[in-house]
């Protein structure tokens, strides 16, 4: 072996990748993204989690309940105006996460024991989110009892979870999935389709025929709709009928979101096609923008409230956040048009700049 041969090619490969911007890319910038972005947001800890502390008769306000659970840093404590009735509107539209409900004469210690029955209600949609609040809950609960010298075996704590009593984890996984097998197929398939045919220059062939350029690609993209539809419809079916997932709210608002989420990514899809040049440079289009961040940036893998501040702003620019947003309040907490139109405006929105976009390059391009 000619140790002088293998420095040549070496240094001509070195070359070559200092030169290559998508491989340069690749090597370097895509693993310090995955690296910042993972380890930012994997995390088990609790940050500013809104929770309240309800007496269920006029009691002095467990003031110093409140703020022990405030201090901790991982809860933020909200105060409820109006009837406890407006405690299930609080959990529907995502004020709250869990709720304290004290007895009456939980701060007396001459109430017998038996009496004090203390329940904690958590927003059960996310699995693992609900099993970290209960758990943390009661370790507060039971280091304040402790500092009171209120601490007894025969104290009872019960929990109630909503939306999700059994806690599966098909309420939070199904909707995150779906987003993402939309991205494979309407962003990746789309981009991949478009970038194929003119690297074979088929496009000019056929405007020789007569076709526009954007009668070409649009006609690309529907068949890309089509086997959208169908694979929400197949991943819907078995969610709801095999893995159990609820559809508490109205299937019109299921469905408008689930095709508004669709038209936005094979608009995306076509934005990348008018970008890109190759289809290697298409799929790491794909890969970087958009399927990496609605793993990590969406929501539905990692809280977006245990990310710094700029990840948090960067999420409000991925699509699949407000699809996974919508879709979870109304299949899972059963809410319907007047609290999930911001979700249906943003992506409805999207879908129009992103199409408008791919368009204006097509033209540029003379497609």
């Amino acid at each position: 072996m000619r140790i002088q041969i293998l420095l040549m090619i070496s240094a001509k490969e070195c070359r070559h990748i200092l030169r290559d911007g998508k491989t340069l890319l690749m090597l370097i910038v895509l693993p310090i993204l995955q690296v910042l972005i993972i380890g930012f947001a994997i995390s088990n800890e609790l940050r500013d989690v809104p929770v309240t502390v309800l007496n269920l008769v006029a009691d002095p306000d467990p003031v110093s309940l409140k703020q022990k659970i405030d201090a901790e840093g991982e809860f933020k404590v909200v105060d409820l105006d109006g009837p406890l009735s407006n405690l299930d509107h609080a959990f529907k539209v995502g004020a709250l996460k869990a709720a304290l409900l004290l007895p009456a004469g939980f701060h007396n210690r001459s109430v017998p024991d038996y009496k004090r029955q203390v329940m904690i209600v958590a927003d059960g949609a996310n699995p693992n989110e609900a099993t970290l609040i209960i758990a943390n809950l009661k370790a507060i609960l039971k280091g304040y009892l402790s500092e009171k010298e209120l601490e007894s075996p025969e104290v009872d704590l019960q929990v109630q979870l909503l939306y999700n009593p059994s806690l599966m984890a098909a309420h939070d996984y199904v909707p995150g999935i779906i987003a993402v097998v939309l991205m494979l197929i309407c962003v990746m398939m789309t981009a991949n389709a478009i970038v194929r045919e003119r690297e074979l220059d088929s496009i000019t062939f056929v405007k020789l025929g007569g076709i526009t350029g954007i009668e070409f690609i649009l006609g690309k993209v529907l068949p890309y709709l089509f086997f959208s539809l169908l694979s929400i419809g197949m991943i819907t079916w078995l969610a709801t009928h095999i893995m159990g997932l609820p559809n508490r709210g109205h299937l019109l608002w299921t469905g408008v979101l689930c095709l508004l989420f669709i038209l936005t990514c094979l608009s995306l899809g076509m934005l990348v096609a008018g970008i890109s040049r190759t289809q290697e440079s298409a799929l790491l289009f794909t890969l970087i923008g958009m399927v990496i961040p609605t793993f990590m940036l969406s929501g539905f893998m990692f809280p977006l409230s245990n990310m710094p501040l700029i990840l948090q702003a960067i999420s409000y620019l991925v699509p699949s956040r407000y699809f996974y947003e919508g879709i979870q309040s109304v299949m899972v907490r059963g809410l319907n048009f007047p609290q999930v139109w911001p979700s249906i405006v943003i992506l409805f929105s999207m879908a129009v700049v992103f199409f408008t976009g791919a368009v204006h390059l097509f033209k540029k391009d003379d497609l």
